[in-house]
């Protein structure tokens, strides 16, 4: 029983290493890639769906143009906004989670 117990620790740790350079690399890519043709995103803490996006992100999250519109109220009303997630691509606006895929379609970016 121990043996499995380290085979599977083991493996699970060569998988980690193997699969987190490459994508990471391409999700940085990609942020920096549809921040280049968002305005901004705009999300607030306490919205679960922002959450949700970020997470989509990750550590590439750092990348993305964002007003958290519980921080800046008054930026968030001067720019019409509404309801959150909203982002700006190519001058139109998205409400919701989007996924990554959709994102890279309305973009032209690649994941």
């Amino acid at each position: 029983m121990k043996k499995i117990i380290v085979s599977v620790l083991a493996l699970s740790a060569l998988v980690l290493t193997g699969c987190s350079q490459e994508p990471k690399q391409n999700l940085d890519n990609f942020a920096k890639c549809i921040t280049e043709k968002w305005a901004m995103i705009y999300t607030s803490t306490t919205c679960s769906h922002c959450q949700k996006q970020k997470v989509l992100f990750g550590d590439s999250w750092q990348y993305i143009k964002n007003v958290d519109c519980n921080d800046n109220p008054i930026v968030c009303s001067n720019a019409g906004i509404q309801g959150v997630p909203n982002r700006v691509i190519n001058w139109e606006n998205i409400m919701g989670q989007q996924s990554l895929e959709f994102l890279a379609e309305k973009t032209g970016c690649e994941i």
